[in-house]
């Protein structure tokens, strides 16, 4: 039968089509599993470089130094003696007058004397310079944190990088081994077909794909098949309960909604009950009103009454 024999034929093609793609595709997932243990990897780096930042910042006393800038002719330690709230000292005039007062020629000073003015004067020159390096220092440190910071935010954003990645690539393998599950199926379903369309007596020397797998890749295949079906009910049981979550919100909202409407309309009915009672009161006083109104009338008519019948007798 020919028509058999080229519908076995392209089913065995159709076979090995889904062989190659399995094994690309578990090539692909083999590929990824490597890219995300890189990515792990430089996470984990990143991630111990990071808290070694953290831990050398915290430790590291807190450093808020200000840029001193010295103008010429003004010392550091006249800047220091301003900041002190010492104004009346002018750092410049004061070691003229101690080089004048070490002077032996023109000073009436000691030998003693002269000696503590020279050592003061020392004292205050290496003061300045002491000064002087400890700006330079502060300059040094300020930089190095700034540049500490500058390499933590950028090991921050690298950080952020590579969890983006990982995330990616994980998606990608979960997706790949979702699509090696579904052809492993496909081709355990082809095996199956295959298996039942075989007539009896009737018998192809090649092209059987069958014939070419072991049983433990027929094993292999059907676990595959068996993992594909709990993946795909598992899929489904977790979109229906999704379903069934966002209807039990929905009914939730609907009736906190019909709550909030039904003691909405009591309200409501209560405010009528109040309008009907005060129209009903506001019409009993004006009967009232009224007939209080006739009654003065009536009152006024008979007197006048009176009185013109009084002056018809006179």
């Amino acid at each position: 039968d020919v028509k058999w024999v080229e519908e076995k034929q392209a089913l065995y093609q159709r076979n090995q089509e889904l062989v190659e793609k399995v094994r690309h595709m578990e090539g692909e997932e083999l590929r990824l599993k490597n890219d995300i243990q890189d990515v792990k990897d430089q996470n984990e780096l990143l991630e111990f470089r990071i808290l070694e930042l953290e831990e050398r910042e915290r430790r590291s006393p807190a450093i808020n130094f200000q840029q001193l800038h010295f103008p010429e002719g003004l010392s550091p330690l006249q800047i220091y003696c301003e900041a002190e709230g010492v104004t009346d000292i002018v750092i410049s005039e004061l070691m003229k007058k101690l080089d004048i007062l070490g002077d032996n020629a023109v000073s009436n000073l000691s030998n003693e004397e002269q000696v503590v003015v020279i050592h003061a004067r020392t004292v205050l020159t290496l003061s300045e310079k002491w000064l002087e390096s400890i700006e330079v220092t502060k300059s040094a440190l300020q930089q190095k944190m700034l540049d500490i910071e500058s390499e933590k935010d950028l090991f921050s954003k690298q950080k952020g990088y590579l969890d983006e990645e990982l995330d990616y690539r994980k998606q990608s393998m979960d997706q790949a081994h979702k699509r090696i599950l579904e052809l492993e199926a496909m081709l355990f379903e082809a095996l199956q077909q295959e298996e039942e369309s075989r007539l009896e007596g009737f018998k192809i020397e090649e092209g059987r794909l069958s014939e070419t797998l072991t049983e433990e890749e027929r094993e292999g295949l059907r676990r595959a098949m068996d993992q594909w079906k709990r993946t795909v009910m598992c899929e489904l049981r977790e979109r229906d309960a999704q379903i069934l979550r966002e209807r039990m919100e929905i009914l939730q909202l609907t009736q906190q909604r019909n709550k909030e409407l039904e003691e909405f309309i009591e309200a409501q009915k209560r405010q009528i009950k109040e309008l009907e009672e005060k129209q009903l009161c506001l019409q009993a006083s004006r009967v009232q009103q009224l007939n209080t109104q006739r009654g003065h009338v009536s009152q006024e008519d008979s007197e006048g009454f009176g009185v013109w019948n009084q002056q018809l007798t006179d």
